[in-house]
C-alpha cells in the first residue's frame, strides 16, 4: 500500500447535508469510538486495546516501511497510527460509492480527534439512507448506545416512504408501457426521469409504502412476475 495523489484533503469541516435523489441512496459511515479514548490507552497494556502502529510494522514488515507509513515526522507511530488505517481502508469504499451514486460518504465519529462528540442523532440520519455502524473496540471507553440513539434510530426506521425501483429504459415509452402493465397487476406507480452525461434516463418507480417489509414483499412478487431486478429505496 501506498500514498497516491489526490485531491486536496481537509479537516475540521461542518457536514453539509445531502439532497435526496431518487435512485441515489445517502450513504454514511458511523464509528461509535472515542478516538482519543482509544488512542489514549496505555500501549503497556497488551490486552484488549488496539495495535501500536509500531506493531502493525513489526507483524506485516515489510508493508508499511515505506516513508508514508514509517516516518514519524509524516505518520503516528502509536495507537493513534493503527487508528488512522480504518480511515485509509474506507477511502476506497467511499470513492466507489460516491461514484455510484453521485453523493459524497461522510464518516461520523461517536467522538472525534478533536474531541467533538457525535451520538447517532438527526444529524447523523437526516441525510442517510443507509448507515453503516462500525462498533470495533467501544465497551472498553464505556462507549454504550443512549436509549435517545436506539429511540432516534427507531424513528428513523418508521419515518419516511419505502419505494420500489423496478426497472431503468432508454426512453420514455418504454417506461410507461412497463408501468401500464403493472398498473394491470394492481400495482400503483410512476414513471421517473432524469439526465445526465447528456443523456436520459426513465425508469418505473411502484409506492409508496409504509413500511419496509411491505416494500420487499411487492419487490419480490414483482420480481418473480416479470424477472425483473427490483430494488427498495426510501424517500425522506
Amino acid at each position: 500500500m501506498s500514498a497516491t495523489k489526490t485531491a486536496a484533503r481537509v479537516y475540521n469541516q461542518t457536514h453539509v447535508q445531502r439532497k435526496y435523489t431518487p435512485g441515489r441512496r445517502r450513504v454514511s459511515i458511523y464509528i461509535s469510538w472515542s478516538y482519543p479514548a482509544e488512542a489514549g490507552r496505555n500501549p503497556a497494556e497488551l490486552d484488549n486495546r488496539f495495535s501500536t502502529m509500531t506493531e502493525v510494522r513489526r507483524v506485516a514488515w515489510p508493508d508499511y516501511e515505506a516513508p508514508e507509513w514509517s516516518d514519524p515526522q509524516q505518520f503516528q507511530q502509536g495507537i493513534a497510527g493503527s487508528l488512522e488505517l480504518f480511515f485509509w481502508a474506507f477511502a476506497p469504499f467511499q470513492e466507489f460509492v460516491g461514484e455510484i451514486t453521485g453523493h459524497v460518504v461522510p464518516v461520523f465519529q461517536r467522538i472525534d480527534q478533536a474531541g467533538f462528540k457525535l451520538p447517532i442523532d438527526g444529524r447523523v440520519l437526516a441525510d442517510t439512507d443507509t448507515l453503516l455502524v462500525f462498533g470495533l473496540d467501544t465497551m472498553v471507553t464505556d462507549q454504550n448506545a443512549a436509549s435517545e440513539e436506539i429511540e432516534a434510530l427507531k424513528k428513523k426506521e418508521a419515518s419516511g416512504s419505502y419505494l420500489v425501483q423496478v426497472a431503468h429504459f432508454a426512453t420514455a415509452e418504454e417506461a410507461v408501457a412497463m408501468l401500464q402493465k403493472l398498473i394491470k397487476e394492481g400495482y400503483d406507480g410512476t414513471v421517473l426521469s432524469q439526465s445526465e452525461q447528456g443523456g436520459t434516463t426513465h425508469w418505473v418507480q411502484l409506492g409508496p409504502y409504509a413500511n419496509e417489509s411491505k416494500a420487499q414483499s411487492v419487490a419480490r412478487d414483482v420480481n418473480a412476475t416479470l424477472g425483473l431486478q427490483s430494488l427498495v429505496v426510501v424517500e425522506p
